[in-house]
């Protein structure tokens, strides 16, 4: 869908960043809320942020064109294994 957005997220390693562990999110991925649309560009910014500070990082997803142009931000949280979206 033109322009509907995704996030792909890289783990780090010794040498690195890894395609070893490499997660892609988007409005079709099970447990992200919404439905994938064409103009969202949802992902079109991002931020990590440890929130909670547990030492992980988990990940903001801007939509600015969700809603109609008002926008959405989706947080995916952290957890030992990596960035999960169940909870978000």
């Amino acid at each position: 869908m033109a322009d509907a957005g995704a996030v792909w997220t890289l783990r780090g390693a010794p040498g690195g960043l890894t395609a070893s562990g490499a997660r892609s999110f988007d409005e079709k991925s099970a447990e992200i809320p919404g439905a994938s649309e064409k103009s969202d560009p949802w992902g079109g910014q991002v931020r990590l942020i440890d929130a909670d500070r547990d030492g992980r990082a988990g990940l903001l997803a801007a939509a600015p064109g969700e809603n109609s142009g008002n926008g959405f931000i989706e947080a995916i949280p952290a957890s030992s294994p990596g960035l999960v979206a169940g909870g978000s």
